[in-house]
């Protein structure tokens, strides 16, 4: 047990100098994330996500009624929901629009995630 016990201390310093200068980063929890967000925009994003997805016909309709009103689609290879929101924007199944967790407060007109890739010819 006292080698187990050493093997803990001493990984738990490694942690805390690494953590301290920045150099290894906290780990992010994303229902942490979201809940920093709520506290942040409130329920406008849930608003704006429903009002946009209750007149689209489309996904590419919706990106671009939330990118009007101030939101931007999440970055591709981000952290989570970025893997789930991409999928949903790829298949562009207008039975399965993107949720609002899928938009980040960002400048009106201003995109700053990639593109969705065309496709091939």
């Amino acid at each position: 047990m006292p080698c187990l016990r050493t093997v803990a201390v001493v990984a738990t310093v490694a942690l805390s100098a690494g953590c301290a200068d920045r150099r290894v980063p906290l780990p992010q929890v994303p229902q942490v994330t979201q809940a920093r967000e709520l506290g942040a925009w409130g329920t406008e994003r849930l608003r704006d996500s429903n009002a946009c997805r209750a007149g689209a016909d489309s996904v590419e309709a919706v990106i671009a009624c939330m990118e009007r009103r101030g939101w931007t689609f999440v970055r591709r290879f981000g952290p989570f929901p970025s893997d789930v929101c991409w999928s949903v924007r790829l298949a562009n199944d207008p039975r399965r629009m993107p949720e609002p967790m899928c938009f980040e407060r960002g400048a009106a007109g201003e995109s700053r995630s990639p593109a969705a890739p065309s496709p091939p010819d």
